[in-house]
């Protein structure tokens, strides 16, 4: 376990736990959402001591690298898609953005943090990213962002809101197939789309070195994070993760 100093409880703070497949990120906010704790714990020890009897005004739960499949609002076979496309399982959430839906699954210690806390919201990476991308002005626009051996990519062509997808990724070559397939797929101009990924400064100077002679600039969003520093960690890259989706979902 990573954490800061010991935490006092108010009230008023907000409670945002981000789920990884191999560990558990807990951000706390006051009611000024400046970040006042984090703690890192793997699943062996999933709820930090120092949150027992804690009483939050809100609490959120971001699944984040699940499997997932996306499908139309009131979809009534969401679930047998998702079944389709990645096999049985027990716990799925349904989760309904603007225009659709989303079925994934719930992380082997959803259950346990959940009951926890009281009130707790329910959210995934892919809902929070595409609320984010969604807020953008571009018409043409492709974001990623690379956590657990897989990247995660989101499309938007004429500004409609294309595809969300993961695609198994173990290096900078891998991100750059599948970026690129996606461009292609979409017959999207690579020298005129917006082109951003969520990472450490660390990691997207490695992608702008791949992409700078493929693809129009490339930017990181932007991230005021101690994890934002100049690293190529993949434990880094999910600290951040957390802290951003936890920004989102603030």
């Amino acid at each position: 376990m990573t954490e800061q100093a010991a935490y006092i409880n108010a009230v008023s703070d907000r409670l945002i736990v981000s789920l990884f497949k191999d560990k558990v990120v807990y951000h706390i906010y006051n009611k000024d959402s400046i970040l006042k704790w984090h703690c890192i714990v793997s699943y062996t020890h999933t709820y930090p001591d120092s949150l027992v009897n804690a009483i939050f005004s809100s609490s959120i739960l971001v699944s984040s690298g699940m499997p997932f499949s996306l499908g139309p609002l009131n979809d009534s076979e969401l679930q047998l898609h998702y079944t389709l496309n990645n096999g049985l399982a027990d716990d799925l959430e349904i989760q309904e953005s603007e225009i659709f839906a989303i079925a994934y699954q719930a992380s082997s210690v959803f259950k346990t943090i959940s009951e926890q806390v009281v009130g707790v919201q329910h959210t995934s990476d892919i809902h929070l990213a595409y609320t984010y991308t969604a807020q953008k002005s571009p018409k043409n626009a492709v974001y990623f962002y690379c956590q657990a051996n897989e990247i995660t990519i989101l499309a938007w062509r004429e500004g409609q809101f294309m595809l969300a997808n993961r695609y198994p990724s173990q290096n900078a070559e891998e991100t750059f197939y599948y970026v690129m397939l996606v461009i292609e797929q979409l017959e999207l101009n690579p020298s005129e789309l917006y082109f951003e990924c969520i990472s450490t400064k660390g990691m997207h100077e490695t992608y702008v070195s791949i992409f700078k002679n493929y693809v129009s600039p490339l930017y990181v969003s932007n991230i005021t994070s101690a994890s934002s520093q100049t690293t190529v960690d993949e434990n880094k890259e999910e600290e951040l993760l957390a802290y951003f989706f936890a920004q989102c979902a603030l």
